[in-house]
C-alpha cells in the first residue's frame, strides 16, 4: 500500500494570506456552500488532535485523522465527531447515493466539531479544517461551515489504456481528490496500447505487454486501489473499450475476438455472426465486473465506424447486448460516451451517457437518460494549459450551463479527462499511421518516475478548479480575480509540500516540462568516434585515453580513459568472408560494438562473425578472415594485451591500436 500523503502547512507568512483574508469564501477550495469566519486567529498546540464524540470509532474517520495529525504541524486540541443515521451505511464503499455533507463549526473557545450525515461528510470537514490552518494558528477563531455538493459525481478520467499509470501515480492522485473533494475515479482501463487489468480467464492480455508496452494492475493492484479510494469516499469506475479502441484485445485473437479488418492498424471488434467476440467479451466483463465492485460500468462506445463487415447495425447489436447483459445479468448502471446514444442508438433507458464532443447534457436528458459533463472544450486535459491562470479558466464552469431547471436531477455532474494519446511510443500504438508525439520519450516503463511528474503537471492546478466547479459553483466568483489565483496558489503550495505531482506554482508545464526544465536530464555528451589504426611502433608513451583498453562485461573492447566508448564494427553487415573495416570508437551501448573472444596465439576472435581482429597492409584496423589466405596478413592478427600499458599491442612489432 503507498505511504498516505504528507502535507506540511504553510506559515502565516504566505504572500497569499493577505489576499485569501479579504474573501472567507475562498478561505477553502473547493469553496464551501456556507461559511461565516470571523474573530482573530486561534492559537493552536503542538499536541496531536484527539477524536471524540459517535463518530470516534468508524474507521474512514479514524483514518481521516490520523492523515490529519500526519499533515499538520499544529493542532486543535480535540474534535468531536457526531455522525447520523446514515453512518451505518457509510463503511460501506462509496456510491452515488453516499452522504457528503458536513457542517464544521469553531467555537470562540477553540472547541471544533463536525457533524455529518455519513462517515465520508465527516473526511471531507478534515480535510476542509487543514485548509483553515496556516503556520501555529486557525484563521479565525469563530468559524462555522455548513457544506454540501452540488452533483454526486465529481470525477477525474486517467487513460491507462495508452500510457500506463503506474500505482505510485494512481495513489498520489487518490490523495489529491479527496484534497478537493473529487469522488470519482474513472478507470480508462483498456485502448489502443493495452488491456491493463489482469484477467485469470484470458492471461495472454497481460502476459503480452513487455517491453515499451510494459504494464498492468494485477487483480490484487486493484482490490487495493478499490480500498484505498473507498477510505476516501472515492469510487473507482473501470471503463473497457469497446467496439472501437480495441487493440488491446488483439492478444486473444486465438481464443475468438473478431476484427473488422485484418490490416495491422486493426483496432475495432466485430460482433460476429457467430457471436465469438460476444461470448469473449461476456466472460471477460463479467470477470471485470467482479473485481470492480462499483455499480457503474462504462463500455467507452465511442469513435466507431463501418469497416467492412462492421455495420451500423452490427455495432449496434455488440453495444446493446452488452449494455443489456451489464444491467441484467450483472447487476451494473451501464455508461457509455455520447456516440453509443446517438450513433448506434444502443443506449438503454439505464445508461448513463458522457457529453463529450458534439453533444451537450440537455441533449441527453431530453432523450431519458441520465447525463455527465465531460466536454472536451471544458474539462480536457490531454493538451498542456495555456499559462496560468488563464489555463484553468475554462475549468471554472457552471455545468448547470443550458440544463433547463427540470432536468437537473438528471444531471448527476461533471468530470475532467486526462487522455495519454500524446505520451505513446508511436501514434495510437500502432493503430493509426502518423508523427510520434510530443510526449513519447516518456512511454517506457523505465520513464515512470519522469512521467508521473509530467502527467501530474498536466492535471494540476487546472484539476483543483475542475473540482471546485463541480463541488458548489459560485457564479460571484471569478477565476482570473486576484483573490482567487491566490487561493489556487495557495492549495497548490500545500500539495506540493506533500509530494503531490502537480505543476509549481507560477509555472507553465508540458508533456516533458516544468518551468523550462526538462523532466528528464538532457543525455549525455556522445563520446567521441574514431576509426581504428596502429600507431609507429613501438608504443608512443605516454598513452593517450583511446589507447587504453580492458575487456570488459561480455566481452566487449572498451577504452579505460575515453568516457566508456567501445571497439564497434563500422559495417555490421560484414562477417565471415566479408572483411569489416574500418573499426572504429563508438559509444559502448551502439548496437554495432563486437564481443571479442580471446584465442590462441594472441588473437581477438569477433564472437558474431569468427572474425579476427587484423591489420591491413595499408594500415586499416578490422575483422578479416581468421588463418592463412591470400593477403590477409597473418602476422597482423596477433594482439597482446600489455598490462604495464593498459593498451593492445601487435605482436607483429609492438606497435599500440589506437584511435585515427
Amino acid at each position: 500500500m503507498a505511504p498516505l500523503l504528507i502535507l506540511a502547512l504553510l506559515s502565516a507568512a504566505d504572500p497569499a494570506w493577505s489576499l485569501r483574508t479579504t474573501a472567507p469564501s475562498l478561505l477553502v477550495l473547493p469553496p464551501p456552500r456556507s461559511i461565516t469566519a470571523r474573530g482573530p486567529p486561534l492559537k493552536l498546540t503542538a499536541s496531536e488532535t484527539l477524536l471524540t464524540g459517535s463518530g470516534a470509532a468508524h474507521p474512514h474517520v479514524r483514518l481521516a485523522l490520523s492523515r490529519f495529525n500526519a499533515r499538520a504541524t499544529s493542532f486543535p486540541p480535540s474534535v468531536r465527531v457526531t455522525l447520523g443515521d446514515a453512518s451505518a451505511a457509510s463503511g460501506a464503499l462509496p456510491c452515488e447515493a453516499s452522504q457528503y455533507a458536513y457542517r464544521l463549526t469553531v467555537a470562540p473557545g477553540g472547541a471544533v466539531s463536525v457533524d455529518a450525515p455519513g462517515a465520508f461528510g465527516a473526511v471531507y470537514a478534515f480535510e476542509t479544517l487543514l485548509q483553515l490552518i496556516h503556520g501555529d494558528s486557525l484563521v479565525h477563531n469563530e468559524v462555522v461551515i455548513d457544506d454540501a455538493p452540488q452533483f454526486a459525481w465529481r470525477g477525474v478520467m486517467i487513460d491507462a489504456g495508452r500510457r500506463f499509470f503506474p500505482l505510485p501515480v494512481v495513489y498520489n492522485l487518490l490523495d489529491q481528490m479527496v484534497a478537493v473533494k473529487l469522488n470519482v475515479l474513472h478507470l480508462h482501463a483498456s485502448d489502443e496500447c493495452r488491456w491493463s487489468v489482469e484477467s485469470k480467464l484470458f492471461p495472454n492480455l497481460t502476459a503480452s505487454l513487455a517491453g515499451v508496452l510494459g504494464g498492468f494492475y494485477t487483480q490484487e493492484d486493484v482490490k487495493a486501489v478499490v480500498a484505498y479510494a473507498a477510505a476516501r469516499g472515492i469510487r473507482v469506475v473501470p471503463e473497457f473499450d469497446i467496439p472501437s479502441h480495441s487493440r488491446g484485445l488483439r492478444p486473444i485473437k486465438s481464443e475468438g475476438v473478431v476484427f473488422c479488418d485484418d490490416a495491422d492498424t486493426q483496432s475495432q471488434v466485430y460482433g460476429d455472426p457467430a457471436n465469438s467476440t460476444l461470448g469473449v467479451l461476456k466472460a471477460l466483463f463479467a470477470e471485470m465486473a467482479g473485481l470492480f465492485s462499483d455499480e457503474v460500468f462504462h463500455i467507452g462506445a465511442d469513435e466507431t465506424s463501418a469497416d467492412g463487415p462492421c455495420t451500423v447495425d452490427s455495432t449496434f447489436q455488440l453495444e446493446r447486448t452488452v449494455l443489456s447483459y451489464l444491467e441484467d445479468s450483472l447487476g451494473k448502471t451501464a455508461a457509455g460516451w455520447e456516440e453509443v446514444l446517438f450513433d448506434a442508438s444502443a443506449a438503454t433507458n439505464k445508461t448513463v451517457v458522457y457529453a463529450w464532443s458534439r453533444h451537450t447534457p440537455q441533449q441527453i436528458i431530453d432523450l431519458g437518460r441520465r447525463a455527465v459533463d465531460s466536454v472536451s472544450s471544458d474539462f480536457y486535459m490531454t493538451e498542456p494549459a495555456a499559462p496560468y491562470p488563464g489555463g484553468w479558466k475554462s475549468f471554472w464552469y457552471d455545468i448547470t450551463t443550458g440544463v433547463a431547471p427540470a432536468s437537473l436531477p438528471s444531471l448527476l455532474g461533471g468530470e475532467m479527462s486526462m487522455w495519454t494519446d500524446t505520451y505513446c511510443y508511436s501514434a495510437q500504438c500502432g493503430a493509426y499511421h502518423g508523427s510520434t508525439p510530443v510526449g513519447a520519450p516518456l512511454f517506457p516503463p523505465e520513464m515512470d518516475v519522469p512521467w508521473g511528474k509530467s502527467v501530474g503537471g498536466m492535471m494540476f492546478p487546472r484539476g483543483y478548479v475542475g473540482a471546485s466547479a463541480f463541488w458548489n459553483f459560485n457564479a460571484s466568483l471569478d477565476s482570473q480575480s486576484p483573490e482567487f489565483v491566490a487561493a489556487v496558489w495557495d492549495l497548490n503550495n500545500r500539495m506540493i509540500a506533500a509530494g503531490a505531482l502537480t505543476c509549481p506554482t507560477n509555472c507553465h508545464c508540458d508533456q516533458l516540462t516544468a518551468c523550462g526544465s526538462p523532466y528528464t536530464p538532457p543525455a549525455p555528451p556522445t563520446p567521441p568516434t574514431a576509426n581504428m589504426s596502429v600507431g609507429t611502433a613501438p608504443c608512443a608513451l605516454p598513452l593517450t585515453p583511446l589507447q587504453t583498453f580492458a575487456l570488459g562485461a561480455g566481452g566487449v573492447l572498451t577504452t579505460t580513459g575515453a568516457g566508456g566508448v567501445s571497439l564497434c564494427v563500422a559495417n555490421p553487415a560484414g562477417g565471415s568472408g566479408n572483411p569489416t573495416y574500418p573499426l572504429r570508437l563508438s559509444p559502448a551501448a551502439s548496437a554495432d560494438c563486437v564481443s571479442w573472444a580471446r584465442a590462441v596465439a594472441g588473437r581477438f576472435v569477433d564472437g558474431a562473425s569468427s572474425g579476427c581482429l587484423d591489420l591491413s597492409a595499408d594500415g586499416i584496423v578490422g575483422i578479416y578472415d581468421c588463418g592463412s589466405g591470400s593477403g590477409l596478413f597473418q602476422e597482423n592478427q596477433a594482439w597482446a594485451a600489455d598490462a604495464a600499458l593498459g593498451g593492445v599491442v601487435t605482436l607483429k612489432d609492438g606497435s599500440c591500436l589506437t584511435a585515427a
